[in-house]
Order: C-alpha cells, then structure tokens, then sequence
C-alpha cells in the first residue's frame, strides 16, 4: 500500500475471520500458524494440493486437500513442514504460488458442500491465486475481505484427524474449516521501511505490537536540566 512500511511481523493483529468450510468436530484438530507469522513474518508463498483420486476411490470431481505455507522471505524450505501444512499434501496435485516482497493477501474465496472444493486469494496488487474444483453444484460459497488496512497474517482452521495406525496411519488428512488472522500494515506514513532483520516479535504475554512503541525515549528531566546547564556558556 502507498504510504505503508513493508508487511511485517511486528504488524499489529487486528481480528480474526470465521471459519469457513464443514464442521467436523469428532474427526478434527485445530490448526493455528500466527505463531509462525510472529516468528518470521509475512507470508511468502504457498501451494494448494487437489486431488480427485484418492483412498483407491473417486472423489467426483474432486477435493481441495491442502494447504503448505511459507513465511518470512527467503525462507525457501520445509523448516516446520508438518506444522506449516494444512490438510494433505501426498500424493495429490500441487500448485505454487510466491508473493513479491510488498504484496499480501487481501480477499479469499472459498467453496465447499460435505468438503472443501476450492479456493481462490486475491492479493493487494491485484493477483489472484486459486486451485481445485470451482462451481460444484450445491456448494455453499464465501467472499471474505480482509479488513480496511489489513491483510491474511496467517492461516487458522480446522483439519481431518490423523488416522490410527490400522487404518493407514497418515498424519494429515483433509481440509475441514478454514480461516485467518488479520494483521494492519503500519501507514504512519514514515519513510523507513521495517524489514525482517529489524523487526522484533511480539511478546506472548501482550497483544500489544511493539510497532506502536517510540523508539525514541525521553529523558528524565533532572538528565535533560543537568545536560543543558553543561552545554551553556
């Protein structure tokens, strides 16, 4: 955005959307990764897997199964592989996406029936990123816009149990409910850009982000008298 510093992790979190998609709440686990936005910062890229085929059955016409996320730029690896994927990854149909360094997700669309079919994110340059199976018939639909000066910090939901080792034994399954953690640019208008190096993770203890503290502070006023009597002549 004009006026903004770089996205950030020290960027305040604002809110948190609804979840979208079917509830299952005997066959799922919640999933968070805001921490992995205030370790590394913004999301840098992502890939969404789809599959039609799967469990030796036909899914007709298929399911959106997963999502793999990325934060921080540079972070070109599977640091937290397991921890960063929602849903299933193996053996489905993977597309990749990568976000330039000053752009974010600013709107997702999603749809779903008894699974999740599809999703498309557009982002704050007008790019839009989407995968899996649109437009099935009876599907409930969901238009989500981020919050006026904010973006997607991060992904939250709910994901399919892993299964008990008689059954297969995989660790991640599908996609039930998703959702995301909106954070707000910070558009004091500065012209110093807070990059990753510079910036500092909030505290756990305080929802407070230290991008709203002075890095100037002053001087108690017995310092500040004393040093202007020295500097007179």
């Amino acid at each position: 955005m004009k006026g903004c510093k770089l996205p950030s992790k020290i960027d305040p979190v604002v809110g948190y959307s609804s979840l979208y998609g079917r509830p299952a709440p005997n066959d799922t686990v919640w999933h968070n990764q805001e921490w992995a936005f205030r370790m590394y910062g913004p999301l840098s890229r992502f890939t969404l897997f789809k599959a039609w085929y799967y469990d030796g059955e036909w899914h007709d016409p298929g399911e959106l199964k997963g999502l793999q996320t990325w934060y921080g730029h540079g972070a070109e690896q599977y640091t937290h592989a397991d921890r960063l994927l929602v849903g299933a990854r193996r053996p489905h149909v993977p597309r990749n996406f990568t976000l330039y360094r000053d752009e974010v997700l600013v709107r997702a669309e999603l749809e779903w029936d008894t699974i999740m079919r599809w999703a498309n994110f557009t982002s704050s340059q007008g790019r839009w990123f989407a995968w899996g199976f649109p437009n099935v018939t009876g599907v409930t639909k969901a238009a989500v816009q981020a919050p006026a000066g904010a973006y997607i910090a991060a992904f939250r939901g709910f994901e399919g149990k892993p299964l008990p080792k008689h059954l297969g034994g995989y660790k991640k399954r599908y996609i039930a409910q998703l959702g995301f953690v909106w954070a707000k640019h910070d558009c004091s208008g500065a012209s110093t850009v807070v990059t990753e190096s510079a910036a500092l993770p909030a505290s756990s203890s305080s929802s407070t982000s230290t991008s709203q503290q002075s890095a100037a502070q002053p001087r108690p006023a017995k310092q500040a008298a004393a040093a202007a009597a020295k500097a007179a002549p």
